[in-house]
């Protein structure tokens, strides 16, 4: 039975690696004394696992988010070293950090809608260079903008419907990735149409995804193989 997915690894690894920076600059006196190296464990791993599920990096065990096994660890801990107030103060910080990365998160997707024309008119320049290559799909990667707290606004829908076309016409693709491509283009053309914001599911979202990060993975080992290979 499987209880977690990969990006819960990676995750793990990253917490690991930031706990074992951190450590290089507390004493072990400290770290050793009264648990405090698990509550420190516990305070990184939810605050690194909080900005990765920003980042769409989202670790899950037993199908729940990672971070929140690292907030009631860090609520459970606090309570046996301090009572009530530990929870209490653990509550207050973990929502002011929440609070804080889905403020510098709605800043971040402002500035890539801001420049969502100069990625499209990069994909349409490398479109006409040429599909078969890496900067390519790095471009579409780029120019496929999905916003999480926007709107898909009709603006949106534009942007996307063009990128979709252009997706759809660098390749040749079997019957389950056109389809995909298909209805997503439906959802977006629908709200150029209508005028009004659509809402698009995300796991339609994340069949394109998937397509493009495809194609990436296969240019980019094309590229190692080439290079490989004796001149």
């Amino acid at each position: 039975m499987i209880v977690f997915n990969i990006p819960a690894v990676i995750v793990a690894a990253l917490i690991g690696l930031v706990y074992w920076l951190v450590s290089l600059l507390i004493p072990d006196s400290w770290l050793n004394t009264d648990g405090n190296n698990v509550f420190l464990m516990l305070i990184i791993g939810t605050i690194v696992s909080v900005i990765s599920e920003t980042v769409g990096l989202k670790g899950r065990l037993f199908w729940l988010p990672m971070w929140l096994f690292g907030l009631l660890g860090t609520g459970f801990v606090s309570y046996g070293k301090w009572g009530w107030i530990g929870p209490v103060g653990m509550v207050v910080i973990g929502a002011g950090i929440f609070g804080g990365l889905i403020l510098l998160s709605r800043r971040v997707e402002k500035k890539e809608w801001e420049n969502a024309p100069n990625a499209l008119a990069e994909l349409q320049r490398q479109f006409s260079l040429g599909t078969n290559t890496p900067d390519f799909w790095q471009a579409m990667k780029t120019a496929f903008f999905q916003p999480s707290f926007m709107k898909n606004t009709p603006e949106v829908c534009q942007h996307n419907l063009i990128v979709i076309d252009v997706l759809k016409e660098s390749g040749e693709w079997n019957e389950e990735s056109s389809a995909a491509i298909e209805k997503y283009r439906t959802l977006v053309e629908s709200g150029v149409i209508s005028q009004a914001p659509v809402k698009i599911p995300s796991e339609v979202v994340e069949e394109i995804e998937k397509i493009i990060d495809g194609r990436i993975e296969l240019m980019e080992n094309q590229a190692k193989t080439a290079q490989a290979q004796p001149g």
